[in-house]
Protein backbone atom coordinates (compact mmCIF):
# COMPACT_ATOMS: atom_id res chain seq x y z
CA UNK A 1 0.00 0.00 0.00
CA UNK A 2 1.43 3.32 -1.01
CA UNK A 3 2.24 5.44 2.02
CA UNK A 4 1.90 9.15 2.20
CA UNK A 5 4.05 10.96 5.07
CA UNK A 6 2.97 14.04 7.11
CA UNK A 7 4.85 16.05 4.96
CA UNK A 8 3.05 15.12 1.66
CA UNK A 9 0.11 15.39 2.82
CA UNK A 10 0.17 18.82 3.97
CA UNK A 11 1.44 19.71 0.68
CA UNK A 12 -1.99 17.76 -0.70
CA UNK A 13 -4.02 19.90 1.48
CA UNK A 14 -1.88 22.88 -0.27
CA UNK A 15 -2.22 21.54 -3.92
CA UNK A 16 -6.15 21.41 -3.02
CA UNK A 17 -6.28 25.50 -1.24
CA UNK A 18 -4.60 26.53 -4.51
CA UNK A 19 -6.67 25.09 -6.95
CA UNK A 20 -9.67 26.30 -4.31
CA UNK A 21 -11.48 23.32 -3.89
CA UNK A 22 -12.77 21.88 -1.06
CA UNK A 23 -12.12 18.73 0.50
CA UNK A 24 -9.37 16.68 1.48
CA UNK A 25 -9.49 13.51 -0.96
CA UNK A 26 -7.23 13.11 -3.49
CA UNK A 27 -6.23 10.47 -6.36
CA UNK A 28 -2.55 9.95 -7.58
CA UNK A 29 -3.00 9.11 -11.04
CA UNK A 30 -0.98 8.48 -14.36
CA UNK A 31 -0.32 11.73 -16.10
CA UNK A 32 -2.31 12.68 -18.89
CA UNK A 33 -0.45 12.03 -22.23
CA UNK A 34 2.34 9.69 -20.61
CA UNK A 35 2.64 6.46 -22.04
CA UNK A 36 5.45 6.00 -19.20
CA UNK A 37 4.83 1.81 -18.40
CA UNK A 38 6.08 1.71 -14.90
CA UNK A 39 4.25 5.56 -13.76
CA UNK A 40 6.91 7.46 -13.76
CA UNK A 41 4.98 10.11 -14.67
CA UNK A 42 2.13 10.51 -12.24
CA UNK A 43 0.37 13.61 -10.63
CA UNK A 44 -1.86 14.31 -7.30
CA UNK A 45 -5.34 15.71 -8.12
CA UNK A 46 -7.62 16.59 -5.54
CA UNK A 47 -11.17 14.73 -6.55
CA UNK A 48 -14.63 14.52 -4.55
CA UNK A 49 -13.99 10.44 -3.95
CA UNK A 50 -12.71 7.23 -5.45
CA UNK A 51 -13.41 6.21 -8.79
CA UNK A 52 -13.68 2.26 -9.42
CA UNK A 53 -11.28 0.24 -8.79
CA UNK A 54 -8.72 2.56 -7.23
CA UNK A 55 -6.90 1.34 -4.17
CA UNK A 56 -6.72 3.58 -0.56
CA UNK A 57 -3.34 5.11 0.42
CA UNK A 58 -2.15 5.25 4.17
CA UNK A 59 -2.18 8.86 4.92
CA UNK A 60 -2.45 11.10 7.88
CA UNK A 61 -5.81 12.94 8.20
CA UNK A 62 -6.66 12.94 4.59
CA UNK A 63 -8.39 10.23 1.89
CA UNK A 64 -5.58 9.21 -0.78
CA UNK A 65 -6.70 6.76 -3.55
CA UNK A 66 -3.87 5.06 -6.48
CA UNK A 67 -5.66 5.18 -9.88
CA UNK A 68 -5.90 1.06 -10.35
CA UNK A 69 -2.98 0.57 -13.37
CA UNK A 70 -0.70 2.06 -10.66
CA UNK A 71 -1.53 0.99 -7.39
CA UNK A 72 0.84 -2.36 -7.84
CA UNK A 73 4.01 -0.12 -9.03
CA UNK A 74 3.62 2.10 -6.41
CA UNK A 75 2.60 -0.52 -3.64
CA UNK A 76 5.86 -0.65 -1.50
CA UNK A 77 6.61 3.15 -2.13
CA UNK A 78 6.29 6.09 -0.27
CA UNK A 79 5.18 10.05 -1.28
CA UNK A 80 7.39 12.53 0.62
CA UNK A 81 7.42 16.36 0.42
CA UNK A 82 9.63 19.32 1.38
CA UNK A 83 9.28 22.58 0.73
CA UNK A 84 10.99 24.87 -1.88
CA UNK A 85 10.88 28.58 -2.63
CA UNK A 86 8.48 27.44 -5.38
CA UNK A 87 6.48 25.06 -3.51
CA UNK A 88 5.67 21.82 -2.71
CA UNK A 89 8.51 19.30 -4.05
CA UNK A 90 7.26 15.70 -4.05
CA UNK A 91 9.40 12.72 -3.82
CA UNK A 92 9.01 8.85 -4.64
CA UNK A 93 10.99 6.60 -2.83
CA UNK A 94 11.12 2.81 -2.07
CA UNK A 95 10.01 2.17 1.50
CA UNK A 96 12.99 0.99 4.20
Amino acid sequence: MLQVTDDAAAAFKLIADHAQIQGETFRVERSPGTDDEDGRTIRVQPVESAQPGDVAAEAPGIDVYVAPDLADALGESVIDARMTSAGAELTLRSKE
